[in-house]
């Protein structure tokens, strides 16, 4: 379920987001029991985020919880991929390794982050670690890194032919955005590095 709005201090998500939870994650489960089991669902939902069948496995011991995506179809593409969580020491540690294969862009993009501006089909690959007894800390520890690349979409909001033809013509008032334009693109990709939660890239293309 949903959770109401909160009055902590936060920052918010890029597109308008909710703000990242500071509230305590309980890890005590992990020490519960020791478990290996394989699990297969219709569907998967995490907030806004939702799969379509999925095949998972999951085997837990000694406070540690190993997780792997084995099939998981999602947004018109599949995924698959590993999470751990790690529950031994003060401060829980979590990593994730995770591949999407011919997502579609668009849909995946507003309901991770808020944003729809990216149409196209998507292969992305992460590799992230953090830490934390909050979702915020978590998200501050983060680091890793994301490759991104979609084929055959285009980016809404701006038509780039457009806005060269105006600078040509000295229209430098006409250089907004504007509903319903496009620039169609063949491929939209670059990496992405993250350190202390705060991604960066330099090879944008």
């Amino acid at each position: 379920p949903e959770k109401g709005p909160q009055v902590r201090g936060s920052t918010s998500r890029a597109g308008g987001g909710s703000a990242w939870s500071e509230e305590r994650i309980d890890f005590s489960p992990l020490s519960l029991a020791d478990a290996n089991l394989t699990v297969s669902v219709d569907r998967l939902v995490h907030r806004n985020v939702k799969t379509g069948p999925t095949r998972l496995s999951l085997k837990l011991g000694d406070k540690v919880a190993d997780i792997a995506l084995e099939e998981m179809q999602l947004y018109g593409g599949r995924g698959r991929g590993m999470l751990r969580l790690d529950g031994r020491g003060e401060v829980p540690a979590t990593r994730a390794n995770l591949t999407l294969e011919g997502v579609s862009a668009q849909p995946l993009l507003k309901d991770a982050l808020g944003f729809d501006w990216l149409e196209g089909r998507s292969t992305i690959a992460l590799a992230l670690a953090g830490q934390g007894i909050t979702e915020r800390q978590m998200i501050e520890t983060l680091n890793g890194k994301v490759e991104m690349t979609t084929v055959n979409g285009a980016i809404g909001g701006i038509d780039v032919d457009k806005i060269l033809r105006n600078i040509e013509r000295g229209r430098f008032g006409e250089l907004g955005t504007s509903a319903g334009e496009k620039t169609a693109f063949t491929e939209f990709a670059g990496t992405y590095a993250i350190a202390d939660g705060v991604a960066r890239n330099q090879d944008l293309r």
